[in-house]
């Protein structure tokens, strides 16, 4: 295993970014208290991370222009 070319770039990526806010998400709900918890339904928070998710994998497919570090990009 090794790291993609542009690995130093990768705070760049949309999938990157989508992944970030997926952990955040989670975060953010694991550290509300019960309550406020209590009053979110489960799904809405499981389909705010599933969509998160689902446009990571999205983000890595989108072509970024020369800021994309996809291991299989040809070399000049």
């Amino acid at each position: 295993m090794r790291l993609v070319k542009d690995w130093k770039i990768c705070h760049r990526w949309l999938s990157m970014r989508f992944l970030a806010a997926a952990v955040a998400l989670q975060t953010a709900f694991m550290a509300m208290p019960d309550p406020m918890r209590a009053a979110l339904p489960d799904w809405a928070t499981r389909a705010a991370a599933i969509a998160l998710l689902a446009c990571a994998v999205l983000g890595r497919l989108i072509d970024q222009g020369d800021n994309d570090a996809s291991a299989d990009k040809p070399t000049r």
